[in-house]
Formats: C-alpha cells, structure tokens, sequence
C-alpha cells in the first residue's frame, strides 16, 4: 500500500552505501510532526545492505517507497525523486544526516505564513568532536527577491554556503517543474548551489527562520575531512556557477573575496595532500585556470594568513624553493 497521493511534502533522500547511517536518517523522518509525507528513498546502485534497509522500512511505513536504479550520482538520484514525487513541496535530505521530528512542519507553516517560494532554516555542523549550530542570519526574514536578490547573491559569494546548500530549503515542486529545474548530471561538485541559485532565481520571496532544524554531518570519509585529488576541480565547478548565474556586479563587487577563497582552497588542497602522503607538484596546481587567475590577480593585502600569504609569493613568483619548502613544513 502506498499513500504518497494524500502527501503534501515529499521528502528526497539519495542514497549509495550508506548502510552505516540510514537507520538513523529514515527514522527521523518517520517520526516527522507534520504526518502526510512521503519518503522517497533513492537507492543509487548501492554495493552494501543500504538497499536492503530501504525495503524493510517500506514495509513497515507505506509511506516510503524505495525507488531502486544503476548507480549515476547524486544529482540523478535527486532527479528521479522530483520526477515521481508527489506532494506540493520537497525537502532534500542527505542519507548520512538527520533532521529534527518538526523539520517539516516547521518549515512549512512558515513557508505558508510568509506566503514565500522557498523557506531556509539555520542547522547543525556536525562531526565525531563537535556540534555547532550555524545561523545563516541574524534573525527571522522575509526577502522580497525583486529588490534584495542582489543581497542574498552576496553573502553566498562571501562565504555564507549555506544559502545555495538544499539541505535546509522547503521548495515548490510546482516551481521546479513550471521552471523545468534539474540537477545537474554534468557537474562533479556544486550541482546543490547550481540548483538552488536556478530556483531562487524564478522567485519573489525568500523566507528564513532563525532554528536549527537539519544536521549536517561530516564523516570520516566525507570530502570536507579527507584528501581527495579532485577538490581544485571541485572548485572549478563551483566558480564556474558563480559566473554564470551569480549578478554581473555582485560577482565583479566581490573577486577579491572569490580569489581569496581560491587560495584558502588551494592551502587546504596542500594540508591534506601533505597528511595522506600524496606528491604533486607547482605545475599540478597551476593546470587549474581558477588557480592561475587567483594567482595574478589577488592583492596581497587581502591574505591574513601568514601560510596563505607564503604560498602565494611562492606561486606568483615562481620560487620553486619557496614552494618545496612550504610543502616540506605543511
């Protein structure tokens, strides 16, 4: 038996080889307040029990349904889920985080109340060491889109992610699809800011509310905690939406700070490198144009760190000896 037809929130989860944290995520989401959802389960080619799991909780809540599919990424898995969901709105949630039980309502009463397209909520950072809970702004907001779009542009160019993150967002399946929205199956990285940045985009309002209802979890093998060779491509991906759908002047308003963030990536790339013993060389990160670009352009006194501010003198200059030795003390 399958009761999406009477949801009004559908709830996207992709997975692949997530065995380890799935019972924890599905469980939360059962026991949501707000009751008419439905879960769609993603299962994306999995090589564990993760599909396995799946089907024994669609047994026991009709409420889910366990959509099974050769492995494609997470943006096909996240396509999948709005082509055969069903309710008013979705939420996206990651298979290895969890939510509060009145993530939904809360989200959508408030969505309802501002009579906004998109409602943004605060969430917890997690890892095995820590909680920390990220406030995205100040307080409660309504923003009109025709006037203060500009101004969300900006402080997600400014470091604030979570802005275009689509792991704290209820959003109109209505506007998706009106819009003909998808996630990009082209993309390695940054295809949730490339979503979420096309979405708001088609709006009038946006809507925050001040809790933290979604957390946000950093495993070990999660790519913002080990070394992974692809992380500068990763970036390329992301600066490559920033300048096709950011606002012309915010973007130009703002290089220095994209060029900084350019750099922080680049020092953190050589961190990791140097912990899991992986060689790579000055050429190795100058093949990457975003590097090359940062490179020539950045103003020095914008670097506030004293690492950052070696490595640069290093890469502008090309004093190899500079660079080895940066590596050497790393």
């Amino acid at each position: 038996m399958n009761e999406s037809h009477n949801c009004i929130v559908s709830i996207i989860v992709p997975i692949y080889n997530a065995e380890k944290y799935l019972s924890r995520t599905v469980e939360t989401l059962r026991r949501q307040t707000l009751t008419n959802i439905e879960i769609l389960l993603v299962n994306d080619g999995s090589t564990d029990d993760s599909l396995k799991l799946c089907r024994e909780f669609a047994e026991i809540d009709p409420r889910i349904q366990v959509i099974d599919k050769q492995n494609g990424g997470v943006s096909s898995a996240r396509n999948i889920g709005l082509k055969l969901a069903k309710g008013q709105y979705v939420l996206f949630v990651d298979a290895d985080d969890y939510v509060e039980a009145n993530y939904a309502e809360i989200l959508l009463k408030t969505l309802q109340e501002n009579k906004s397209d998109i409602e943004m909520c605060g969430y917890f950072r997690e890892d095995k060491k820590s909680e920390q809970i990220i406030t995205l702004m100040e307080k409660d907001h309504v923003f009109d889109l025709n006037k203060e779009l500009p101004s969300i542009h900006k402080a997600f160019v400014k470091g604030n992610g979570g802005i275009y993150s689509i792991f704290n967002k209820l959003f109109s399946l209505k506007k998706i699809k009106e819009n003909n929205l998808q996630f990009s199956e082209k993309l390695s990285h940054a295809e949730d800011f490339l979503f979420c940045i096309q979405y708001v985009n088609t709006c009038s309002s946006f809507g925050y509310i001040n809790i933290p209802l979604y957390h946000y979890v950093n495993n070990d093998n999660s790519l913002t905690t080990t070394f992974n060779k692809r992380q500068l491509a990763y970036h390329e991906d992301w600066l490559m939406v920033l300048k096709q759908n950011i606002v012309s002047d915010v973007y130009k308003e703002h290089t220095q700070e994209i060029y900084y963030t350019t750099l922080t990536e680049v020092n953190d790339y050589c961190i990791r490198a140097k912990r899991n013993k992986v060689r790579f060389s000055y050429k190795d990160l100058t093949s990457y144009p975003s590097v090359r670009e940062m490179i020539k352009n950045i103003r020095f006194k914008r670097v506030d760190s004293i690492s950052c501010y070696i490595l640069l003198i290093a890469l502008r200059f090309k004093i190899l000896f500079l660079y080895k030795l940066y590596i050497l003390l790393r």
